[in-house]
Parts: structure tokens; C-alpha cells; sequence
């Protein structure tokens, strides 16, 4: 079925992932407003507050489809997030038509849940006999509680894990060897200037094309600096380390990709070079497989290999979007119906298939859905390996935000940018960072 917008047209500077890399800082708001029960004259409509691009809204779609065989008489409209979440949130919770359900991810539940906008799913859960908690993968429920809540704020639809894409053809023709599920960043270092010796103009790996978020994405460069054995934050969090040796090892090691070998696309480069064929590897999520499969076609043979290990190990950045609902929600269990499908095997298995996600069920893990039936890719089981060295988003205090939006964003990207535009050199960039994310985090003790 076809989800109407209700609002306006959707807000996102990038597609597929991207449409959760956008700004987002904590927030307060007035107590939030009861639950409305709807008079019988009143049309049942559910309202979908969301980000309104692929792959989320093919997750959606799936979702309403099987909901709407059960509720035919209730009509399903998207409110899309345009600006900051949270703000925006916090702002329709206090309108006479607020949203139902909620989407949010890992790192941004915490400010949500700070701000009191999502209804704790417990007690719902708790008398539905037909949802299974235990089939959900621990991880993945813990990425819809709080900092310093148990409560369960988020059903997970997807549970993710960042690998390589490579182009098999190019790594064939430049007579590299095939990436394995044992190589190095030294292994892809010297494969990709093997590549690069056999096509001019063109550099062996794309981290900034429309699809994909740009190179100062956590998920890209934490692994590097827990790679070369640093941190972010010390264990207690309360101290910003990204200026120490250990991390600025990792977060030089990175940069070079493009400074020192130079095998990484500029950060101003456009369009998808991977379906293109203008790149031979680019690190994505299993959601980005559907599009790129959609836009590779038969052009050229891909697949897809574990993250390359670092000195100190193999890492890789994950994450976990769903849906929660409205702490104000007019139709609770309406939204609760819709969005307990989550933990389905009809629906995870629908999303497996759709190669739009993978499942967050622990039972589906060597489902057959995720065979390739011949078509590439054909190892999608190494988004599942993946999430065995995965490293979920460190929390931040809300008002500080969080590696999406706010201080700890914009320190952290203004800073890698200054290092590859050589505006400043690692060390420097790096201290500021860690300056501005330390006031903000002294400032919360």
C-alpha cells in the first residue's frame, strides 16, 4: 500500500541511510497530554512520525501492507521529520493532532526519552500474549532503553552492522586478489593501488557519494581509533579521549587513506560511484543492498566481505533503528499493533528478503531467506558475522548530543575535515574536539 504524507513533502539531504544523519539536540517539553480517545464519528487514521526515504520507508511499507489485512478501516499517514527530531517532536506532542508512532534510532532514544516524548512499551508487552520478547536479540532490545532506564522505548526493525561492498570485476581485472574474510587494512591498502595503477582518474575507495554518509561518520571512524586500541570516552564516560595517542594513532591511520596512499574519493565527490562502477569498495549497511542492486543491475559481478581488521583487532560500527510510540498517542493500541510486527518472523523474514534489512530475530539467523538464489551479493552472511565485532554508539549526556547531531557531532566531523583539508594538523584538530566535548560533559557532573 501506499503511505500518504500528511504534512509536507520529505526532508532528507541524502538517500538510504542517510536520512538518519541529520541534526539532533536534546530538548525539554511541557508534561505530555493524555491519551485523546477517539468518538466512533471519528475517521481511525495512524500517524507516522518518520523519516520518509528508502530504506526506512521500505521497511514501512512492508509493515502496512500486513497491518491494513487486519485493519482495513484504519488509514496509515506519514508526519516526515524535517528539521531537528526531537525538536520537531516536542512540537507536535503539544498539537491537537500529534503523531502515533515514533521513529528513532540507537543513539537517538536516549534525548528522546530525556525529553519524555516516548511511552514506555512495557506494560503493553507485558499483557500481549502474541509478542515474543525472547526471540528479539538482547542488543538490539537494549537499543530501545535509555542511558539510565530499563524501560523499553523502541521495538527494533532492523539490527545493522557496516561491511565492505567490493566490485569483484575490478578487483579481477586489476589482478587483485579477492577480499577474504581474514584481510588487513594493508591487505585492501595494497590491493586498491593495484586497482587505482589499472584506471586512471579514479580512486579505489568512495566514502562520500550520495548514499552514503560522509568519511566523519562514528561508524567509520571510531573503528579505526578502537583499531589502534583508543577510545572516544573513557569507561566511566565522563572524560573525552579523543586526543589521546592511541586515538589520534587510529584517527591518523584513517586520514591517510587519503593524505598519505591516497586510494580514498574526496569528500566532495557526488552520485553513487560504487553502482557506477567509479569505485571498487565502499563500507554500507544491508539496507543499502536493495538500492544497489537496483542501480548495479548486470553492469558488473559485487559482493560483500567483513570489515578489514586493524592492529588491534577487527571492528565495525552498528546500529539499530524501529519504532516506538507517542507518550501523548491518541490510539496506543493501535500503534502498538502496528508496531509489534516487528518482532514477527513473517515480517522479519519479508524485510530479509527485500534485502532492505537484516532481522533482529535470534530464530531467523540461518533463515533461508538470506540465500542469494544466485544473485549477487552472494555473502550476505557477513552482516550477520559483523555484528560479532561490532561496536554500538557510546552515549553522551543528552544536552551534549550524540555522534548524529549536536556538540559531540559537529566537534567530531568539523575536526576530521579540518585534517583532510590540512587546516590543521591531527593532534591540533583533535584537542579542540575534545575541548568542546569536555566543557559539555563538566558541565552535566
Amino acid at each position: 500500500m501506499k503511505i500518504t504524507s500528511s504534512i509536507c513533502r520529505s526532508y532528507c539531504s541524502r538517500a538510504g541511510l542517510l536520512a538518519v544523519i541529520l541534526t539532533l539536540t536534546a530538548c525539554s517539553m511541557a508534561p505530555p497530554t493524555p491519551p485523546i480517545t477517539p468518538t466512533s464519528a471519528e475517521p481511525l487514521v495512524l500517524q507516522i512520525f518518520t523519516y520518509d526515504s528508502a530504506p526506512i520507508t521500505q521497511v514501512l511499507d512492508l509493515m502496512t501492507t500486513r497491518f491494513k489485512q487486519a485493519h482495513p478501516e484504519v488509514t496509515i499517514t506519514i508526519v516526515p521529520i524535517s528539521s531537528d527530531p526531537v525538536q520537531q517532536l516536542a512540537g507536535l506532542a503539544k498539537s491537537t493532532n500529534p503523531p502515533d508512532v515514533v521513529w528513532t534510532i540507537d543513539a537517538v532514544t536516549p534525548s528522546l526519552i530525556d525529553a519524555g516524548l516516548l511511552l514506555d512499551l512495557n506494560e503493553l508487552a507485558s499483557i500481549d500474549a502474541s509478542f515474543k520478547r525472547d526471540d528479539i536479540n538482547p542488543a538490539a532490545l537494549a537499543a530501545g532503553n535509555g542511558q539510565n532506564s530499563h524501560g523499553l522505548y523502541m521495538l527494533p526493525a532492523v539490527m545493522e552492522s557496516v561491511q565492505m561492498f567490493y566490485n569483484k570485476d575490478m578487483f579481477k581485472a586489476a589482478g587483485a586478489p579477492m577480499p577474504t574474510a581474514t584481510w588487513t587494512w594493508s591487505d585492501l591498502t595494497a590491493a586498491c593501488k593495484l586497482i587505482q595503477a589499472k584506471n586512471a582518474n579514479m580512486k579505489c575507495i568512495g566514502y562520500s557519494n550520495q548514499i552514503m554518509p560522509d568519511p566523519s561518520w562514528w561508524a567509520y571512524l571510531v573503528p579505526w581509533i578502537k583499531g589502534y586500541g583508543g577510545d572516544v570516552l573513557s569507561a566511566d564516560g565522563k572524560l573525552s579521549t579523543l586526543s589521546s595517542p592511541e586515538s589520534l594513532a587510529g584517527i591518523q591511520a584513517y586520514a591517510n587513506l587519503w593524505l598519505k596512499d591516497q586510494i580514498a574519493a574526496t569528500p566532495s565527490q557526488k552520485g553513487n560511484c560504487f553502482a557506477v562502477a567509479r569505485c571498487a569498495v565502499v563500507f554500507f549497511i544491508s539496507g543499502g543492498v536493495s538500492s544497489m542492486q537496483t542501480h548495479i543491475g548486470d553492469l558488473f559481478d559485487w559482493d560483500i566481505q567483513l570489515m578489514p581488521a586493524q592492529p588491534k583487532g577487527r571492528f565495525t560500527g552498528t546500529g539499530t533503528y524501529g519504532f516506538g510510540i507517542l507518550q501523548g498517542a491518541k490510539r496506543r493500541q493501535l500503534a502498538w499493533d502496528f508496531i509489534k510486527q516487528l518482532a514477527t518472523p513473517e515480517l522479519q523474514r519479508l524485510i530479509l528478503k527485500q534485502r532492505v534489512g537484516m532481522s533482529v530475530l535470534k530464530s531467523l539467523a540461518n533463515d533461508p531467506a538470506l540465500d542469494s538464489n544466485g544473485k549477487a551479493p552472494l555473502n550476505m552472511q557477513a552482516f550477520i558475522k559483523g555484528n560479532e565485532f561490532g561496536l554500538a554508539p557510546r552515549a553522551y549526556p543528552a544536552v551534549c548530543g550524540n555522534f548524529y547531531s549536536g556538540i559531540v557531532q559537529s566537534a567530531i566531523s568539523q575536526a576530521f575535515i579540518a585534517v583532510l583539508s590540512g587546516s590543521a594538523k591531527t593532534d591540533e584538530a583533535f584537542k579542540q574536539a575534545d575541548k568542546a566535548i569536555q566543557s559539555c560533559l563538566d558541565s552535566v557532573k
